[in-house]
């Protein structure tokens, strides 16, 4: 399998298809450096509208989606209440974490902690 060094874009995985999702998605198509390959959200119809509207899979649950052998990465655009799980399980998965809101920089901590156990 082909690392992010020897291919052009970085493969990513989007997880909360809310309305702000199609900022952060419309950026990811205009980018000649990142790939959308797979979506997740809890409604099946956010789910299947936006990988028609990106030309991106979808998965059933987030954790089928950070189990993908193929992503290097996951966006966060859910709710902040489910980002430290949802970072915890990426990380464990091998996945970089990018999430659109801030966090407290106790839970930067704790996330920077947890990713760090989980890739030793």
């Amino acid at each position: 399998m082909a690392t992010s060094a020897t291919r052009n874009k970085v493969r990513l995985g989007m997880c909360g298809l809310g309305s702000f999702s199609y900022v952060i998605g419309n950026t990811v198509q205009r980018s000649k450096k990142i790939e959308l390959v797979t979506c997740f959200d809890p409604v099946a119809e956010r789910r299947a509208a936006t990988a028609a509207r990106y030309g991106c899979a979808m998965e059933d649950s987030y954790e089928a989606m950070v189990k993908r052998a193929d992503l290097d990465g996951v966006l966060l655009v859910s709710p902040n209440a489910f980002h430290r799980e949802q970072t915890e399980m990426a990380a464990a998965h091998g996945k970089h974490v990018r999430s659109e809101e801030h966090t407290s920089e106790l839970q930067s901590h704790s996330f920077i902690s947890y990713a760090v156990f989980c890739l030793k």
